[in-house]
């Protein structure tokens, strides 16, 4: 699934002048509305401790988290990658890849060049 969300401020559109630190922090927050929204709309999922980091999708600072739980639907284990990267605009783009856990090990390294291959143009 791929989505983009507008951010309240205009902080992430200031991101790229501001410091590493101060990028991931903006990212994180990006991230963590994002997953909180993933989490709200189902709440068998948990982020994984120290899962998240950084990236870099077409040339942008990114930041990446994993979600896992058993599905009430299949009843098996899975696994949910969040991407999350600013566009110019001050908008989120949001990718997420859902991957039983079973199948993850083969599926994540194709979902990691799948996203890392992404170019983001300008979104008004």
């Amino acid at each position: 699934m791929i989505a983009d969300h507008a951010v309240q401020s205009s902080s992430l559109r200031e991101a790229p002048r501001r410091s590493r630190r101060e990028r991931r922090a903006y990212l994180e927050g990006a991230a963590e509305e994002v997953i909180g929204q993933v989490l709200e709309a189902n709440p068998y999922l948990s982020a994984e401790r120290g899962s998240g980091r950084m990236e870099r999708i077409d040339r942008a600072d990114a930041y990446s988290g994993v979600l896992s739980g058993r599905s009430p639907v299949t009843q098996k284990e899975e696994r949910v990658i969040v991407f999350t990267r600013p566009t110019s605009a001050g908008r989120v783009l949001t990718v997420l890849f859902i991957a039983p856990e079973e199948d993850y090990r083969s599926l994540g390294e194709l979902f990691e060049r799948m996203v890392l291959s992404l170019r983001v143009g300008n979104v008004p």
